[in-house]
């Protein structure tokens, strides 16, 4: 008996996401009406949402209201199964905190690897059954969530910087060849794995050479896992944690789905989207992308005053909601000029919420660069300030005062400690 399923499969949501810090609410809840109608027009029988939901571990009442708001709305729709896997921004006791019940709904959640009292991974939590309501077996899901350095390997003291990311690419590796042997006795139905992790030939947004707001992947996105073992192991993998939709490594039945919004500048180009798997017994059938709708246009404008005064006077909004940009000039500028522009761009429905000088971001992409490769425990807070403070677009006159009050209230704080 021929059995036919349709996955659809999203990550990186980041519910409660701000872009430097305007909230961006109206828009993911615009995203999840949005993903709940292509649910249903799709017929889709299984949601696979692989990591980050929220932004942060502990994210706002208004963002777990969207969430579980979402959640409620698929009961007694087409779609049957759900499975919701961590990322590194996300929460694992958080996710998995209302586990049982969402099981009673078919909604099986994932936050992280579990071990046991001897730091062993307990495989069997990763594995998920999805049954039909004739109880006969539809799918089997390696629910592989966001895995962390202590999942994966052990420290060795004096550990050369080479050594660990061998050891991590072995420990990833390792991880997914053993799901997938106690996955092979399934035969006749999809077996499908999740990830949250950083694939080889993996594109990030726009092209650029780091991702603002992906900071912590696997030692600087080194620790990347060759897709070329698994895309004959796994019928498909559903990925997480890159924003730009993509085939890493070319093979169609491994896909990131990329985020559904922008979040950040670095992205504006990419169309956002989700992807819609198909298949037939145990057979990928396709892989489609569908481009999501954009309630909210994040712009880039770049070039001296007078070509950026054209570009945003010649510049028609889409949207009813206010269109975000951010302006690099490629000549010095005057805070007269920047406030003829924004006052160019409000007629025109923008807001310019970022600007800087374009020898300046390079410096601060070359700035960026010199922590490339290197681990969290290399790094100093200083360190850590100054690449928050490069990401949010600071010039470095501001960096400068930022560190300083910082090293004023470091200061303070060790003379009340004494």
């Amino acid at each position: 008996m021929t059995k036919k399923i349709k996955l659809l499969h999203t990550s990186d949501w980041h519910l409660g996401a701000r872009l430097l810090n305007k909230d961006r609410e109206e828009e993911q809840l615009f995203f999840l009406n949005e993903l709940v109608e292509l649910i249903k027009t799709n017929n889709i029988n299984l949601l696979i949402i692989a990591g980050d939901i929220f932004d942060t571990g502990v994210p706002s009442n208004s963002a777990r209201k969207m969430y579980y708001l979402f959640l409620t709305q698929l009961i007694g729709t087409c779609c049957e199964h759900i499975v919701i896997t961590g990322g590194n921004h996300d929460s694992p006791s958080m996710l998995e905190a209302p586990k049982e019940v969402l099981e009673l709904l078919n909604i099986y959640v994932i936050g992280a690897a579990e071990t046991n009292e001897n730091g062993e991974i307990n495989f069997d939590h990763e594995i998920i059954k999805l049954h039909g309501i004739n109880k006969d077996l539809h799918a089997v899901i390696a629910a592989v969530p966001f895995l962390r350095d202590r999942d994966i390997m052990k420290s060795v003291a004096g550990q050369s910087f080479e050594d660990r990311i061998a050891a991590m690419r072995q420990g990833l590796r390792n991880h997914y060849q053993h799901l997938a042997e106690l996955l092979s006795e399934y035969k006749e139905i999809p077996i499908i794995a999740t990830g949250h992790l950083f694939a080889q030939k993996s594109v990030l947004p726009g092209n650029d050479a780091r991702q603002e707001g992906e900071n912590d992947i696997h030692i600087g996105n080194l620790a990347q896992v060759d897709m070329s073992e698994f895309y004959s192991t796994f019928s498909y993998m559903a990925l997480g944690h890159i924003h730009k939709a993509q085939k890493p490594g070319g093979f169609e039945n491994i896909r990131y789905s990329g985020s559904p919004l922008c979040m950040s500048f670095s992205e504006f180009k990419d169309e956002k989207t989700i992807t819609v798997v198909e298949f037939e017994n145990e057979n990928f059938i396709s892989a489609t992308d569908i481009t999501l709708s954009k309630p909210r246009q994040i712009v880039r404008f770049k070039g001296n005053e007078e070509i950026l005064k054209n570009e945003i006077e010649n510049y028609s909004n889409p949207n009813t909601l206010t269109a975000w940009a951010e302006i690099i000039f490629t000549e010095p500028f005057t805070q007269m000029s920047l406030d003829a522009l924004n006052s160019t761009a409000k007629e025109k429905n923008i807001e310019i919420l970022k600007y800087t000088l374009e020898e300046q971001k390079k410096i601060q992409t070359d700035e960026s660069e010199k922590y490339s490769g290197k681990t969290l425990q290399e790094l100093t807070p200083e360190d850590l300030l100054e690449m928050k403070c490069i990401e949010e677009g600071y010039t470095e006159e501001q960096i400068k005062e930022i560190k300083q009050s910082f090293q004023l209230l470091t200061d303070l704080m060790h003379h009340v400690g004494t």
